[in-house]
């Protein structure tokens, strides 16, 4: 390890650790799990979780360990905000910001208009349970671009090259419901 450097795994005992005011925190900590991980297989750190203050931190931990791992494959750990709201905990009362905003759709209402388009338009014939399930995931994947502030959709759709295999043209196909068909859904 570099010296100077925060060593997260240092030590017995519970893993608390702070990193001095000076030295830059999340680099420092996606180091000490690169350093800490060693020849292990990559799947290893699944099973461990980081705490960090927001989302934003959280990004940027994932972001830094990727840089740093450079072409070595590492599967990234749980990487949990402590500060932030939870996914379906709204910020403000509704109303309270006053924005200029279509009204939302309820949940239910959102889990049944989705499994409809994915019965009609992805795979006519599908089976009622099988069509909430997908739309479950496919809003559970919409939910997480949101948060995440993906800022375009639109290039889901071209993700899957010819060459690859059906099963990724398929995962295109479907997520390119979340991108075009979806949005006429709501209009």
């Amino acid at each position: 390890m570099t010296a100077g450097r925060f060593d997260p795994f240092a030590g017995t005992g519970p893993r608390w650790r702070a990193v001095p005011a000076w030295r830059p925190f999340l680099e420092d900590l996606a180091a000490g799990v690169l350093d800490w991980l060693g020849d292990a297989p990559p799947e290893t750190l699944t099973d461990a979780t980081i705490l960090l203050p927001n989302r934003r931190a959280a990004r940027a931990f994932s972001f830094a360990l990727g840089k740093l791992a450079g072409e070595r494959p590492v599967l990234l750990p749980q990487v949990r905000p402590l500060g932030d709201l939870e996914e379906d905990e709204p910020p403000f009362a509704p109303g309270e910001l006053g924005l200029d905003l279509p009204p939302a759709i309820a949940p239910l209402t959102r889990r049944f208009e989705m499994a409809r388009m994915i019965a009609e338009e992805f795979e006519p014939g599908m089976k009622p349970l099988r069509a909430l399930e997908m739309a479950d995931a496919l809003g559970g994947f919409l939910d997480s671009c949101q948060l995440e502030a993906v800022p375009d959709l639109s290039r889901i759709a071209t993700l899957a090259e010819q060459d690859l295999a059906e099963h990724w043209r398929e995962s295109a196909r479907f997520l390119g419901l979340a991108v075009e068909a979806w949005p006429k859904r709501l209009e």
